[in-house]
């Protein structure tokens, strides 16, 4: 298992992950004793759902591979994502009177689709049509004039909520997306997935991860 893949499951069980890997293994006088005394991957005790946490390990372009990773794992197309690249959170304004949204994580791939990845320990009220909005918004934001609504590549919204929200469900993914109540698809162009986090149950054979913190 690489060092992507690693980190993306320690941090999906509940450790964000600190690695001393081959390809970036100098350490500054000032990091050398963790450097020399820390194992090559371990807990460091952050919780993985804080803002900054969350930010840090799906939403870095140094690091999109992880991203990558994440998202081949939740949403598991057909062909398998190949390439990600983190784009700017912030979706700006085209008029004074237009609402300025910041989201979490913000990326493409390489085929073009869109993905909105929030976080989200708390409950709020609207953030059903919250993360509608966000996706809507980066469906927009793809066309300008002469642009053909062909072209349009689907906008996902991902909320990884740490709280029970369809208490009735037991499923841990929830996916939605613009069908008929029996299923008949529309279109793939808008999508919402929502991950109830404490329904998530750590399967039998991973491996504790010592946290020397």
């Amino acid at each position: 298992m690489n060092a992507d893949c690693l980190a993306m499951e320690e941090w999906m069980v509940g450790g964000v992950a600190s690695s001393n890997s081959d390809d970036d293994n100098s350490c500054s006088p000032e990091q050398s004793f963790h450097c020399n005394q820390a194992p090559s991957h371990m807990a460091i005790g952050i919780d993985p759902l804080v803002d900054f946490a969350a930010k840090r390990v799906l939403g870095s372009p140094e690091h999109s591979r992880i991203t990558l990773h994440f998202l081949n794992s939740v949403l598991g197309f057909a062909s398998p994502i190949v390439d990600v690249e983190i784009l700017n959170p912030i979706n700006l304004k085209d008029f004074d009177a237009d609402k300025l949204s910041i989201l979490d994580i913000k990326a493409a791939d390489s085929v073009g689709r869109r993905y909105n990845i929030e976080v989200q320990t708390t409950r709020p009220l609207g953030l059903p049509k919250r993360l509608t909005y966000y996706a809507a918004k980066q469906l927009i934001e793809q066309l300008g004039e002469g642009d053909q609504y062909a072209d349009l590549n689907p906008s996902i919204s991902i909320c990884l909520l740490d709280a029970i929200k369809f208490r009735d469900e037991p499923r841990l993914q929830h996916a939605f997306g613009l069908r008929t109540a029996g299923g008949l698809s529309l279109t793939d162009c808008l999508q919402v997935h929502v991950f109830e986090v404490p329904k998530y149950v750590i399967p039998s054979d991973n491996e504790p991860i010592a946290d020397p913190v």
